[in-house]
C-alpha cells in the first residue's frame, strides 16, 4: 500500500474542505465582521498576496510581490533600501537595532542573512552602483537604513513622551475630590443652622 499517496489525497481533501469553508464565510459576509468590530480581519493579517524571493534564492528571504515591485521602481539603491528595511523587520526589532549593531549603545545587529539578501537584491537591480560589502554605494545604503531606524526611534520616543506628559497632567485618583453627598456638604458662610429641630 502506498502511504504517501493516501496522505497526499487526505491533505488535498482537507485543503478543499478549508477552501470551501473559507469561500462560504467570505460569501456570507462574516469576513467583514472583525472590521465592523474594529479588529483586523484574518485576510489583513495573512496576506494572500504571492511572495517573491529577495536576493539570492538560497537565502530564502521572501517578501510580498507588491513590496518588491515598488522597491524595483525606486530611482536609487538607498531609496530602495530605506523602503525594504521597513518590510524586512518589525518596528520592535528595528528600534533596538542598526545594520551592524553597536554594543556600546545597546544596539543589536540586524539579521545578516536578511541584510545580505537586501544587498543581493540591490546589486541585481542597480548594476551600475558599487554595492559590494565595502562599496561606496552600499555604505550610503547602510547610512540610509540607519537614518530610517533613528527617525523611527525618534518618532516612538516622541509618542512615548507625549503619552507620559498626558498621564502626568492628570491628577492622581487620591487627589481628586470625591463627590459630596448632600448630608456631608459644609454650610456656606452666612447660612444659619438650626440645631433645635
Amino acid at each position: 500500500m502506498d502511504l504517501s499517496c493516501s496522505e497526499s489525497s487526505e491533505g488535498n481533501s482537507q485543503n478543499s474542505q478549508k477552501t470551501a469553508t473559507t469561500d462560504r464565510l467570505q460569501n456570507s459576509g462574516w469576513d467583514k465582521l472583525p472590521e465592523a468590530l474594529g479588529t483586523p480581519s484574518v485576510k489583513k493579517l495573512q496576506s494572500l498576496e504571492p511572495m517573491e524571493l529577495l536576493g539570492s534564492p538560497w537565502r530564502n528571504v521572501q517578501l510580498p510581490f507588491s513590496v518588491i515591485y515598488v522597491a524595483k521602481g525606486k530611482s536609487r539603491p538607498e531609496l530602495s533600501a530605506r523602503y525594504l528595511i521597513r518590510h524586512l523587520f518589525t518596528e520592535d526589532v528595528l528600534v533596538k537595532s542598526n545594520v551592524y549593531g553597536n554594543l556600546e549603545r545597546g544596539m543589536s545587529p540586524l539579521d545578516c542573512n536578511r541584510i545580505n539578501a537586501l544587498r543581493d537584491f540591490l546589486q541585481e537591480n542597480y548594476p551600475s552602483f558599487d554595492l559590494k560589502e565595502t562599496g561606496h554605494d552600499w555604505k550610503a545604503c547602510v547610512a540610509a537604513i540607519n537614518s530610517t531606524i533613528r527617525s523611527l526611534r525618534h518618532d516612538l520616543k516622541k509618542t512615548t513622551i507625549g503619552m507620559r506628559r498626558r498621564l502626568l497632567a492628570m491628577p492622581p485618583s487620591s487627589k481628586r475630590s470625591p463627590p459630596q453627598s448632600p448630608t456631608s456638604a459644609k454650610p456656606c458662610e452666612g447660612d444659619t443652622i438650626n440645631l433645635t429641630d
